[in-house]
């Protein structure tokens, strides 16, 4: 039986440390959610009738409907491509798209 102590020593000198090469990594936070560095983009409708348009991020693409006289924030779909009546705009931070009389459109930043 004099020889599980030095066994026991063995194993543990083998096992891998933590850090080493073919150790166990602990597991990695999660990362945070981009913080978005200003005010988020937005549609506003200011024609008397409401407006399908999409949001093109990637592979994704998302549609919705601005309502006479409403503003939608475009919360998270910076940098992506808003598609109304054919014509596209690259959102941005800081920047309000307005629907005009007609369907007409126009983004600014502010």
């Amino acid at each position: 039986m004099r020889l599980l102590p030095p066994l026991l020593l063995a194993a543990a000198l083998e096992a891998p440390q933590p850090g080493a090469p073919g150790a166990a990594r602990p597991p990695s936070p999660i990362p945070a959610a981009p913080a978005c560095d200003g005010k988020p983009p937005e549609v506003r409708n200011q024609d008397a009738v409401p407006h399908a348009f999409t949001l093109t991020c990637g592979r994704k693409v998302t549609e919705r409907t601005v309502a006479p006289g409403e503003t939608q924030v475009l919360e998270g779909f910076s940098g992506c491509t808003f598609t109304l009546a054919g014509r596209a705009e690259t959102l941005h931070t800081e920047m309000i798209c307005t629907v005009r009389t007609g369907g007409a459109f126009t983004c600014d930043l502010l």
